[in-house]
């Protein structure tokens, strides 16, 4: 007797073909997409390289497919920065977006932003790292030209206003003789309106370093309370001018954090400046205190308030409300901007409420000094 058996495999056959249509799809949507894809394997060799990857570098999917990515591909600043995202990918961590230069066929670079994630197999276990990409290296030229007019146009601006200014104020000393009551009217107001200039200059200046990441922030023990203290001490004229209160209420006499003192000064001199100027009447009262791991600043006022239009814009560059009191003050609108992208490179936070009408409430927080240690 001859025994035959049977297994229907008509299902498995289906799932097989499905699978096929799918990878096949897969793979055409890889090799279409308008961004470069790159894979590499545990070891860092090419597997994976579309068509948009080598129409950036001049390098066909065969000349890169089985060669080291970092060490064959990608500039030398940017080795060690990509290869710890890729070791801290294959540990399944979470990655956020890396910039790294390229380097193509013909000696040139690319700037790619790329997005890397895990590869893993049908166990789940990791098998590579996997990304998609963005050519920003047109963006990035772009930021260029922009820091570079911005650096040159400031300089050569600063240059004839720092002598303008200097002879004003030796006219107004007297050391070119004497001078009117009106002639004194006319050249202080010179001399202010080149004091805003020369201010707004400086603040286009630091905005500019801040977005293209060239701001240089020291990183020493400083006492805030010191710090919050001293600004505070510098706006009592200004506040006893317009008829206000300035109350302080510093619950430490030494309260140490990790960063630049003289950027830290600039922040509350903003704060202090812009409550006592847009506050009519009433106080502003400036509150330091710890919690927990963080330091707390708060500069309260009872001015004139913003709406919730202008909370959702107050920290956007060179932005001004349209409130009629305000457009009789001078401002840059880039202060609280500026302040802002400060406290975030200290690694802190800065909040914001308000109520038109009653007034504003500004908080800083930034991490006490052992806590600053550990975030460096």
């Amino acid at each position: 007797y001859i025994n035959l058996y049977g297994e229907d495999i008509t299902q498995r056959r289906k799932t097989e073909k499905e699978v096929a249509w799918v990878a096949r799809d897969l793979r055409q949507v890889i090799e279409t997409v308008n961004a470069p894809i790159i894979g590499v394997d545990v070891k860092g060799l090419l597997n994976e390289w579309n068509q948009k990857a080598a129409d950036i570098t001049g390098y066909s999917r065969d000349e890169v497919l089985g060669r080291n990515l970092i060490e064959d591909f990608i500039g030398d600043d940017y080795k060690a920065l990509l290869q710890e995202v890729s070791d801290k990918t294959l540990k399944g961590e979470e990655t956020a977006s890396v910039e790294f230069s390229l380097y193509t066929k013909d000696g040139q670079q690319v700037t790619i932003l790329f997005n890397a994630t895990a590869r893993r197999d049908a166990s789940g276990n990791i098998i590579g790292v996997f990304g998609i990409g963005q050519d920003i290296s047109e963006r990035k030229r772009i930021e260029q030209m922009k820091s570079d007019f911005v650096s040159l146009t400031s300089h050569e601006l600063r240059t004839p206003l720092t002598s303008i200014r200097g002879y004003v104020d030796l006219i107004l000393d007297g050391d070119a003789g004497g001078i009117s009551k009106e002639q004194r009217e006319f050249l202080g107001i010179v001399s202010q309106n080149t004091q805003r200039l020369e201010t707004l200059i400086n603040d286009v200046l630091d905005i500019e370093k801040i977005e293209s990441g060239r701001i240089k922030m020291r990183q020493e023990k400083v006492n805030f309370s010191e710090i919050v203290e001293d600004c505070v001490n510098t706006f009592k004229v200004m506040a006893k001018s317009k008829g206000l209160k300035l109350e302080k209420e510093i619950k430490a006499t030494q309260i140490d954090v990790l960063g630049d003192s003289d950027r830290l000064s600039q922040v509350f001199s903003n704060l202090l400046s812009d409550a006592i100027k847009y506050t009519k009447e009433g106080r502003v009262k400036v509150t330091v205190q710890v919690k927990g791991k963080f330091v707390s600043v708060t500069v309260e006022d009872t001015g004139i308030g913003m709406s919730q239009e202008d909370l959702s814009r107050i920290f956007t560059g060179f932005f001004r409300s349209d409130n009629s009191y305000v457009r009789k003050t001078t401002g840059t609108g880039l202060g609280l901007s500026i302040a802002k992208a400060t406290i975030e490179k200290h690694n802190g936070d800065i909040r914001v409420e308000s109520k038109l009408g009653v007034g504003t409430k500004f908080e800083v927080i930034l991490p006490l000094l052992k806590e600053a240690k550990k975030v460096d």
